[in-house]
């Protein structure tokens, strides 16, 4: 019987390419303090309405405007400090305004496999498993960026997409935005924070994954 993955509750320093590179500058910790401000603030809004719904497989599309609002500003968040890397390490791009085309490849310049980075979602360990930025690996956009870009331009038709399925992805793309500058840790909703799957892993089975559709 294949043993089950452990939990990983110390914090890890993670020497990506990254933060070698940039760790020094201010651009570099004006938007990693930022990212770790916000992301911290959204997830407490999330843990409180765990109080009304369980974070579990079957609940995916619930949804109510506060899942809208944790998923609109996730994707504020990761597209405003996404624009501050790409702007602050001078990565060239294809367009004078970015789209999430420029985050993607930005993403996969830094790290050609950050598509199997993942995160556990602790309660529901070992089947927590989502991996936010699983569309790296094709020329798709996440499922939760799709929603947020929905509930962005108009909430009042498009609020079913503002669930908790989108949500939670979204906010586990923020973790993931973490890893990248080098501020991987677990605390107490994610666990595992950027362990990297094998793509034919038992792992990547769709039973162990919490929000497929929202990756």
């Amino acid at each position: 019987m294949r043993p089950l993955p452990a939990i990983s509750d110390s914090q890890r320093n993670v020497v990506t390419g990254f933060y070698q590179d940039h760790h020094e500058k201010e651009w570099y910790v004006q938007a990693s303090e930022y990212l770790k401000e916000r992301r911290s603030f959204v997830q407490q809004r999330f843990i409180e309405s765990m109080r009304y719904v369980e974070v579990h497989a079957e609940n995916r599309d619930t949804f109510s405007y506060e899942f809208a609002g944790i998923l609109r500003d996730c994707g504020s968040v990761f597209s405003s400090v996404l624009d501050a890397m790409i702007r602050g390490s001078r990565f060239r791009r294809r367009r004078s305004k970015t789209d999430i085309r420029d985050y993607k490849a930005f993403l996969k310049s830094q790290d050609d496999k950050l598509y199997l980075s993942s995160v556990h979602f602790r309660s529901r360990f070992p089947r927590g498993l989502i991996l936010p930025l699983y569309s790296l690996k094709n020329t798709g956009s996440p499922g939760w960026w799709h929603a947020y870009n929905s509930v962005k331009h108009s909430e009042y038709d498009k609020d079913r997409v503002g669930n908790l399925g989108n949500a939670a992805t979204a906010l586990a793309a923020l973790v993931i935005l973490e890893v990248v500058f080098g501020m991987a840790s677990g605390d107490e909703i994610w666990t595992n924070v950027g362990s990297p799957c094998e793509e034919d892993s038992f792992d990547m089975n769709t039973m162990q994954r919490l929000f497929p559709d929202s990756e």
